[in-house]
């Protein structure tokens, strides 16, 4: 979440030369490419342990819930990052000022 979260929008959408000189926006979809390469392979291994280790052996049921938790766990941090990144790289249409 830390990877994916560092990169900002603006950064994404063309090179600009007042950050770190040029080729920033490559840079930055290479960070952001592997910060969600990295959470899709945690919850792909997350399947994965699920299959290998609670479906294929006969498992009761209470054993077999560790598995399933550890998958949505995964998807629920997965669902969480992407939904934090869009709310904030969303262009401000609507500003409110709470002031007294």
């Amino acid at each position: 979440m830390a990877v994916i979260n560092s990169i900002e929008k603006t950064r994404l959408n063309a090179d600009s030369f007042s950050y770190s000189g040029n080729g920033v926006a490559w840079k930055a979809r290479l960070v952001l490419f592997l910060g969600f390469a990295l959470i899709a392979g945690g919850l792909a291994g997350s399947v994965a342990v699920l299959v290998l280790n609670y479906v294929v052996e006969e498992v009761e049921s209470r054993t077999m819930w560790m598995g399933v938790a550890n998958v949505f766990g995964n998807a629920l941090v997965m669902t969480s990052c992407v939904v934090l990144w869009i709310s904030q790289n969303m262009e401000e249409d609507y500003t409110y000022n709470l002031s007294l």
